[in-house]
C-alpha cells in the first residue's frame, strides 16, 4: 500500500509474504547394481534418487525382503520386517502368545474381545544405528465391547512380559476416540502423548510411526496426516520385538513392515545364512530380492513406495565332457553337457592343452593357451622383452621395479570368430614404489610397441587402489574404464576377462566380484598376443589360461599342426587334456569346478622286432607235410606311446599275408606254435 499523498505527512508502505503449504510429496526411486540380464549372484549396491518440490527430503527409509513360501519376507537380524499376509496359514516369523489370531484374504485377525492383552509378536533387531519407520494398516472390525483398543509395541526388550517390558506402545482407542502414546519401563505403563481422534468401524487406516533412538523423536502419521509427535529425554536404544496388540477389540491388520534409513546408496547383503537375501530365485521369473524405498520431506509429506525387484542365482552351471573313451588315433569328436537350472547357461568355455616337456601347453594357433609356470625355466612360448622375469616358486616373478613398464608376451591367434576367457592370478610382491601396477595386454597386434600398439590393457594399482581398462589404439592409452579397487599386498589373486570381438563385450572380475563391464562401439576384431606387464613394481603371477567358445559339439584334431600334436609319452601319461565349463547369466562361474578329461593320443604303430621261425633261433627252410607245425618266436615289440596290448603271428610264403596260417593270437607271449 502507499499513502494518497492527501497531507504533507510521511507516506507509508506495507508489504507481506503469502506461503502456500507443501502439499507435494517427493518421488524416490531405486537403481539396484545388476548385470544387463537383470541378474545378480553376490552382495550389491543399490542407489537411490530423491527429490523434493522444495528441496527438502528429511527423511529416506529401505527395506530389503527376500521371496519366500510365496510371499515377501525379511531377515529380521537386518531390521527389516514384512509381512503382506498372502499365505495361508500365520508365517513362522509370527509368535502367538495370547488372543485369537488367524488369517483371511491378505488379513490377520484377531477374533477374541474377551481378552484385554493381545500379543503375537515376531523378532526383529532394532538398535541406535537406525532411524526407523513402522507401517501398517488396521480396521476395528466390530464387537460389542465399549472399551476398544489396537496398537503396536515398537523396540520391545521382551516379547512375553505383560507390557513387553521396555518399549514404546502405539495405542489407539475406538471407543474413547483417542490416540495415546505409552512408554513402557519396568513392564510399568507411563502415558506420555494423547490426542483426540476419531474412528470408525470397518474402515482401514494407514499408520506409520517414525522412531529415532538417537534423539527419541517419535511421530505418528495416519493415512498421511501426522497426528502426534514427542521426544523422549532418554530414549529406549534398543530392541528385539515387535508386537501387535489389541484391547477387547476383533480387529485385523494388513502389510507390517519396517524399514530402515538409509543414505544415498547402500548395499544389499547376498547369501546364506545371514544375508538380506538367503534365498535363489525358485524360478526363472520369480525375483527373491525385493527392495522397497519410501522418503518423507520437511512438510511430511511422505512419497508413494518405490519397489524394485532384482534376480537372484548365486548357483554355478553345470558341464560335463562327454569325451570318447579309448585311445584315439587321430582327430576325434567331443560333446558337452550344460545345465543351469535358473538363470540359464549364457557363455560355454573350452581349453585343449598337449603335454610336452613334463607340463600341460596348448598350440597357440588355435586361440587357447596354458601356463602354470611349473618348470624350473621360463618355457618357449614366452619372450621377455624388458623387465627381469624369472621362474621361482612356481611362479613368473618380475623383480625389477625401476622399470616403468615390464613386457613378456607370447603369441596367441585371437580372431573375431570366438569369444574369449583370459584367466590368471598375480599379486603384488612387495617394493618401496609408490606407484606400482601390473595386469595385461589382450588382443594385441604388436608384441614389442610401448603400449603393444592396438590392445586391451587390463590395469591394477596398488598404491592409487584402483582398477583401469584401457583401449589402445595406435600406441596411445585411452582410459575408458576406472573404478575404485583395494588390493593388498602379498595376497594372490584370481582374474577373469571376458572379451567378444563381435559385440566389443569386455567384462572383468577378481575372484568372484564383478569388477567392471564395458563395450567397445569399435572393437577390435584380431590379435596375435598376449602381454604380461607391470610398473615400478615387484610382482608374480601364478598361472595363465586362455580359454575359447564353444558350442555344444566340437572337434579335437590331433596330429601335425592340430590340437594336440603330441602322442602320449607313456601308456600311463594321456597328451590331451580338455577342460570345460560355462558360465550363466547371473555371471556365475567357478574355474576350479570346470570338467576335465584327458584323452589317450597314439597314431604310431609299434616298434617291430626280431622274429625267428624256431624257438630262439632261425632256419632256411622249413618243409610243411600235412602234420607239420611250426614254431614262431619274436623278441618284444616296443611302443611307447600306448605299450603292446597284444601280439598275432602266423606263417606265409613271403612277407606279408601269413598265408599259410592266418593270424593266430598269442596273447602277450613272444613264441606261438
Amino acid at each position: 500500500f502507499r499513502s494518497d499523498c492527501a497531507t504533507n505527512d510521511a507516506g507509508y508502505a506495507i508489504s507481506w509474504t503469502s506461503t502456500l503449504a507443501d502439499t507435494v510429496p517427493p518421488i524416490t526411486q531405486i537403481f539396484p547394481e545388476v548385470n544387463p540380464y537383470g541378474w545378480q549372484n553376490s552382495s550389491f549396491y543399490v542407489s537411490f534418487s530423491d527429490t523434493d518440490n522444495a528441496g527438502s527430503v528429511a527423511g529416506r527409509f529401505w527395506q530389503v525382503a527376500e521371496y519366500r513360501n510365496n510371499g515377501w519376507y525379511c531377515n529380521p537380524v537386518h531390521g527389516f520386517f514384512n509381512d503382506e499376509f498372502t499365505s495361508p496359514q500365520i508365517d513362522t516369523q509370527w509368535t502367538t502368545y495370547t488372543g485369537t489370531w488367524t488369517l483371511s484374504n491378505s488379513t490377520l485377525y484377531q477374533n477374541d474381545e474377551s481378552v484385554n492383552n493381545t500379543n503375537i509378536y515376531a523378532f526383529c533387531t532394532q538398535n541406535a544405528s537406525s532411524e526407523y519407520l513402522y507401517s501398517f494398516r488396521a480396521a476395528f472390525t466390530g464387537g460389542t465391547s465399549t472399551n476398544r483398543r489396537l496398537g503396536i509395541h515398537i523396540f520391545a526388550d521382551s516379547a512375553t512380559a505383560y507390557n513387553r517390558w521396555n518399549s514404546y506402545l502405539i495405542w489407539f482407542r475406538y471407543d474413547n476416540a483417542k490416540f495415546q502414546l505409552y512408554k513402557i519401563v519396568n513392564d510399568s505403563l507411563n502415558l506420555v502423548n494423547e490426542v483426540p481422534l476419531s474412528f470408525s468401524l470397518n474402515v482401514w487406516y494407514e499408520y506409520k510411526i517414525y522412531y529415532n533412538p538417537q534423539n527419541g523423536v517419535i511421530k505418528i502419521w495416519r493415512n498421511n496426516s501426522l497426528i502426534s509427535q514427542w521426544q523422549d529425554p532418554n530414549p529406549i536404544q534398543s530392541g528385539k520385538f515387535i508386537s501387535l496388540r489389541t484391547g477387547n477389540a476383533l480387529a485385523g491388520f494388513k502389510e507390517v513392515r519396517v524399514l530402515k534409513s538409509r543414505g544415498p546408496d547402500a548395499v544389499v547383503i547376498v547369501g546364506n545364512p545371514n544375508g538380506m537375501v538367503r534365498f535363489e530365485n525358485p524360478s526363472k521369473n520369480q525375483p527373491s530380492c525385493r527392495i522397497l524405498s519410501r522418503v518423507v520431506d520437511a512438510s511430511g509429506n511422505w512419497s508413494q513406495l518405490a519397489t524394485s525387484y532384482v534376480n537372484i542365482d548365486w548357483t554355478t552351471p553345470y558341464t560335463q565332457i562327454q569325451a570318447p573313451s579309448g585311445w584315439q588315433t587321430s582327430t576325434f569328436n567331443v560333446s558337452f553337457k550344460d545345465t543351469d537350472n535358473l538363470s540359464g547357461v549364457w557363455q560355454k568355455f573350452w581349453n585343449v592343452s598337449e603335454f610336452r616337456d613334463g607340463n600341460w601347453y596348448c598350440n597357440r594357433d588355435y586361440g587357447f593357451f596354458n601356463d602354470l609356470f611349473q618348470s624350473p625355466q621360463i618355457d618357449t612360448q614366452w619372450t621377455p622383452y624388458t623387465g627381469t622375469w624369472t621362474i621361482n616358486a612356481g611362479m613368473l616373478s618380475q623383480t625389477d621395479e625401476n622399470v616403468t613398464n615390464t613386457n613378456i608376451y607370447s603369441y596367441l591367434k585371437q580372431d573375431s570368430t570366438h569369444a574369449y576367457l583370459y584367466v590368471f592370478s598375480a599379486r603384488f610382491d612387495g617394493g618401496t614404489s609408490t606407484n606400482r601396477r601390473l595386469g595385461i595386454h589382450i588382443f594385441a597386434d604388436s608384441a614389442t610397441a610401448f603400449h603393444r600398439w592396438n590392445s586391451y590393457l587390463i590395469w591394477f594399482r596398488l598404491d592409487n587402489a584402483k582398477f583401469q581398462l584401457y583401449r589402445v589404439k595406435n600406441d596411445t592409452l585411452n582410459l575408458v574404464v576406472e573404478k575404485p579397487l583395494t588390493t593388498q599386498l602379498n595376497t594372490l589373486y584370481h582374474y577373469r576377462i571376458y572379451y567378444n570381438p563381435q559385440s566389443g563385450k569386455l567384462i572383468v572380475w577378481r575372484n568372484t566380484q564383478l569388477i567392471a563391464e564395458w563395450t567397445d562401439p569399435q572393437p577390435i576384431k584380431s590379435g596375435k598376443y598376449i602381454s604380461l606387464r607391470t610398473g615400478n613394481a615387484l610382482a608374480s603371477y601364478g598361472y595363465v589360461r586362455v580359454y575359447k567358445s564353444r558350442g555344444g559339439n566340437e572337434q579335437v584334431t590331433v596330429g601335425t599342426g592340430g590340437m594336440v600334436r603330441y602322442e602320449n609319452p607313456s601308456p600311463q601319461q594321456p597328451s590331451c587334456r580338455l577342460l570345460a565349463f560355462s558360465i550363466d547369466t547371473a555371471y556365475n562361474f567357478l574355474i576350479g569346478k570346470q570338467d576335465t578329461a584327458f584323452i589317450n593320443i597314439d597314431w604310431t604303430p609299434p616298434l617291430p622286432s626280431t622274429v625267428y621261425d624256431t624257438s630262439g633261433f632261425d632256419v632256411d627252410t622249413v618243409i610243411f607235410t600235412g602234420q607239420s607245425s611250426i614254431m614262431i618266436s619274436w623278441l618284444p615289440f616296443k611302443d611307447t606311446n600306448s605299450g603292446i596290448k597284444d601280439y598275432y603271428a602266423g606263417a606265409a610264403y613271403t612277407p606279408g599275408i601269413p598265408s599259410i596260417t592266418g593270424w593266430n593270437y598269442a596273447s602277450l607271449d613272444t613264441f606261438y606254435l
